[in-house]
């Protein structure tokens, strides 16, 4: 994975507390093709905090994201923008 996200937080977040971090559909983030799974260890955070930094550290909960590269094949027929259309997977 190659990617960073860059975030300030508005709000001071106590130390041991949970947080979800939500991405804005805008910001037009990508998922890797081959998906996420659910104890990616390349899924990190770290912070420069008041009270001191937060190294690098694999996120605990990840919600998963599957793909279908190399397992499933999906086609359209007929393959057609804006035809009615049957989807197969196999």
């Amino acid at each position: 994975m190659d990617g960073v996200v860059y975030m300030n937080m508005s709000t001071p977040v106590a130390a041991n507390t949970p947080a979800v971090i939500t991405v804005p559909i805008q910001r037009e983030m990508t998922l890797p093709a081959d998906g996420i799974d659910a104890a990616d260890p390349q899924i990190t955070v770290s912070a420069a905090a008041a009270d001191g930094d937060i190294p690098e550290t694999a996120i605990q909960n990840v919600q998963p994201v599957g793909s279908f590269r190399d397992s499933t094949d999906l086609t359209f027929s007929p393959a057609k923008a804006g035809a009615v259309t049957t989807i197969s997977f196999r």
